[in-house]
């Protein structure tokens, strides 16, 4: 809806007092918040606000954007995808009654600056400058919550029919626990191949937007099965007859990766893959990948994808009993008050136990290297120049991190 905003009946003024902490404006500001929305929603019938907002019910959809903005605004902290799911149910419930997803996302623009003006126009010096504050978050915020609408619309319009995104589902789930999908469902209309490649995704944090992106491009790529998980997703890619251990579907994984995610910086997302060569193998590999795309995340890998073939100590590792790591990472801890130390093993298990590459990384002479390196030696009883011991530092090194990791 064009032209000036809507005016609302309640009184917008009650902010204009004395000087308010900034708590009380920010609670001040989102009680006139709601206040206006409970007005527009009173006016839905008299001509003024756009049909598709009306047909909407949008009221009970702002309220709640009102309530997790509020939130992000206050902390900091991206609303999960599972804080985000009623809205994106209340978008995939229109878009399946015919409501075009145009429209979801233009009432998204119509309605936040409807409650922006009537926010702004009555607003007090303090209340206009809390609101300036809030400009950037609010962006940040619509981005979020849009382009998740987006991305589920998306998945949901590329198939035919919703029973078959539900019967897809099922079928990766069964295959990822061991069971036949033939068994328990004769009318299956999707092709399942003989062998997969598993790929486990896990991000810095759940509401990643990359891991999103990448799952959505994943979920297209022909008879693949993918089911979503609490803090992540796991993908079966088809393996030809004629690859014997994956290579395309990784290959194809990669310009994925490469094409979706900006890893400039760092990596915010990481992928465990394992090759099943029979469907009984599926539940076997799942779990490798998943201690896979955990040790990425944990140990901050520099790769996206991760193979066991080449992060082997950290899979023995990772994959051991929690007490036999607890016993590995007691390596070190006769370097807890030595924090020079500590990160001299870090920069030398890092750099692959090469002492003029850990002198570089940590911007010292060699003989500075040397000589802690000979400090290590002699308060852990672990020789750093012996590859015995050099491999018990680095394992607990590792053990450490996944804790530290685990503790977070």
């Amino acid at each position: 809806m064009a032209g000036k905003p809507l005016h609302t009946s309640f009184d917008m003024n009650d902010d204009h007092r004395s000087c308010r902490s900034r708590e009380e404006v920010v609670n001040s500001l989102r009680v006139r918040a709601v206040a206006a929305v409970d007005s527009y929603s009173d006016r839905r019938g008299d001509g003024q606000l756009p049909v598709s907002m009306v047909e909407a019910e949008f009221a009970a959809g702002a309220l709640l954007n009102l309530d997790l903005f509020f939130r992000f605004f206050r902390t900091g902290v991206e609303p999960t995808e599972d804080e985000t799911q009623p809205l994106i149910r209340r978008a995939m419930d229109l878009v399946k009654g015919g409501m075009p997803l145009a429209d979801i996302l233009y009432n998204y623009r119509v309605t936040t600056r409807l409650i922006w003006s009537a926010l702004l126009e009555h607003s007090s010096e303090q209340a206009r400058t809390a609101l300036l504050d809030m400009a950037l978050p609010l962006m940040q915020y619509l981005s979020i919550t849009t382009s998740r609408i987006a991305i589920a619309c998306v998945e949901y319009a590329n198939d035919s029919r919703s029973d078959l995104i539900e019967q897809r589902r099922r079928v990766g789930s069964a295959l990822l626990t061991g069971r036949d999908p033939w068994d328990w469902a004769s009318d299956i209309e999707v092709a399942i191949a003989d062998r997969f490649l598993v790929a486990v995704c896990r991000s810095v944090n759940t509401g990643c937007e990359a891991a999103m992106r990448v799952r959505t491009r994943i979920r297209l790529m022909p008879n693949t099965f993918l089911v979503r998980e609490g803090d992540g997703w796991t993908a079966l890619i088809p393996i030809e007859e004629h690859d014997e251990d994956g290579t395309a579907p990784i290959d194809e994984m990669q310009a994925v990766l490469s094409a979706t995610v900006d890893d400039c910086l760092a990596p915010s997302l990481w992928v465990g893959v394992s090759p099943a060569q029979t469907r009984l193998d599926i539940p076997m590999r799942a779990a490798e990948a998943r201690v896979l795309s955990e040790i990425g995340r944990s140990l901050g890998h520099r790769e996206m994808i991760c193979r066991k073939d080449e992060l082997r100590l950290e899979y023995i590792v990772a994959s051991s009993s929690d007490d036999a790591r607890q016993w590995m990472a007691k390596a070190l801890d006769p370097l807890d008050n030595h924090p020079q130390l500590q990160s001299t093993v870090a920069a030398f298990v890092d750099c692959a136990f090469n002492q003029a590459a850990a002198a570089r990384t940590l911007h010292l002479h060699r003989n500075s290297i040397a000589y802690r390196l000979s400090r290590i030696h002699d308060l852990t009883g672990f020789d750093p120049m012996l590859p015995s011991d050099a491999i018990a530092l680095a394992a607990a090194q590792t053990a450490r991190r996944l804790r530290s990791s685990a503790a977070t």
